[in-house]
């Protein structure tokens, strides 16, 4: 999975099923109906095209869904917030502005609700941070954000 950090960011969306006689496990997902972006049991979830802001706790966990859609893309990010777009033209661009006080790691998986995980990179407080793959994915669960000691990039 080819990977690309510019800087520092964050992103996530609900279950995937699937497709009948698929070769193509990543491409061949299916939505289960449910509501994206959105934050549901600690997780963020976020499909192509779409933009989430979520606040996170002092500790840096327990996100919460500030704004979606428009309002979510216009809205001048508070301290605490953190923004995701996530974009594709053939393969797939996740953005994320932070307004944490605190460096972030998180976990990204291809799927809503969960899949196949992929790496990203720690998130720089005050930071934008692109991350990019070569294949079309439907939507990102973005979870388990944890603070990390300031200035300690690591991609996984």
């Amino acid at each position: 999975m080819l990977v690309f950090t510019l800087a520092m960011a964050l992103l996530g969306q609900p279950p995937l099923q699937p497709a009948p006689a698929c070769a193509a496990p990543v491409a061949c997902l299916t939505p289960i109906a449910q509501p994206h972006p959105s934050v549901q049991d600690g997780a963020v979830l976020i499909g192509m095209n779409e933009v989430i802001v979520i606040s996170l706790d002092e500790a840096g966990a327990n996100p919460t869904l500030v704004a979606t859609g428009d309002e979510a893309a216009k809205r001048a990010l508070q301290p605490g917030e953190l923004r995701f777009r996530m974009e594709g033209m053939g393969g797939t661009m996740l953005s994320v502005e932070s307004k944490h006080g605190r460096w972030l790691n998180y976990r990204a998986r291809m799927g809503l609700g969960g899949g196949r995980p992929t790496s990203v990179c720690t998130l720089g407080s005050g930071l934008s941070a692109f991350e990019s793959w070569q294949q079309a994915i439907p939507y990102l669960t973005l979870d388990k954000f944890t603070p990390t000691q300031e200035g300690q990039m690591v991609c996984r």
